[in-house]
């Protein structure tokens, strides 16, 4: 509960601070673009959230707690696994062990923690945008896809967490490789928009049919959920987004982000 708190509150001060110059404008805050103000706000958010991780890390009766919960569902999960294969009669498999999950769980959890805030918030602000400017009659004014482009100075720290990710496979360095994940992760995410963005504008400019465009997506979904390939799409799709940086696909759109 003290953690799902933490995410509301977190949540709600992130974006009174996204919409601050717009609510406020006798600060003269510097208005910086929304994206900007999103990953800004996602690592305030992170770094007022670090009280709440080593409370929680600290309480005996919070692990003691979150290790019955998962010895439990592995002890099931083992169980089901052993009547299974008794029934086939095939090799067996080895058991998951409580400890393995947990360390695997705790991994994906600080990598990804600040990630999944940011997916939180920037859908709550989307929503929360068109609700308000629907219920006063009027329109989000949101960029559209085939519109988003990030400033260049943002694959500056695409580079560097991806380094420290890569360092990291050397020379351990895990409070650092946790906030690199993590920024990988946003960044190559924002990335990825603005490939489908390319990717949307080229098909428009080579006026290719809108039946042709919806079967091309259906088909990058079905590769992004298919082993193997699915990662490759995930690399390439943002990759073409930082290769704007270079190779400016939309000369002709204005950035608006």
């Amino acid at each position: 509960m003290v953690f799902e708190l933490t995410i509301v509150v977190l949540t709600i001060g992130a974006l009174a601070l996204i919409q601050l110059p717009e609510m406020s404008p006798e600060l003269k805050l510097p208005r910086y673009s929304r994206v900007t103000r999103l990953v800004l706000a996602t690592g305030i958010a992170g770094i007022l959230s670090i009280p709440t991780f080593l409370y929680l890390t600290g309480n005996e009766a919070f692990a003691a707690s979150i290790r019955e919960f998962f010895a439990s569902l592995v002890q099931a999960t083992n169980s089901a696994i052993s009547s299974a294969q008794s029934e086939t009669l095939t090799i067996a498999a080895e058991p998951i062990q409580t400890d393995s999950l947990l360390q695997f769980i705790g991994m994906v959890m600080r990598r990804t923690y600040l990630f999944y805030f940011f997916l939180i918030l920037t859908f709550s602000w989307w929503l929360g945008t068109v609700i308000g400017a629907r219920s006063m009659g009027r329109k989000p004014g949101l960029t559209r896809i085939v519109e988003f482009k990030l400033p260049d100075r943002f694959v500056w720290p695409l580079i560097a967490s991806l380094a420290l990710v890569v360092l990291n496979r050397i020379v351990a360095v895990e409070p650092l490789e946790i906030l690199a994940w993590n920024a990988l992760l946003i960044f190559a995410f924002l990335y990825g928009i603005s490939g489908l963005g390319i990717i949307r504008f080229l098909s428009r400019k080579l006026k290719v049919r809108p039946g042709v465009r919806w079967l091309f997506a259906i088909g990058i979904i079905i590769l992004a959920l298919t082993p193997r390939i699915g990662i490759a799409v995930f690399i390439l799709i943002p990759g073409l987004g930082v290769s704007e940086v270079w190779l400016k696909y939309r000369r002709e759109e204005r950035s608006n982000v």
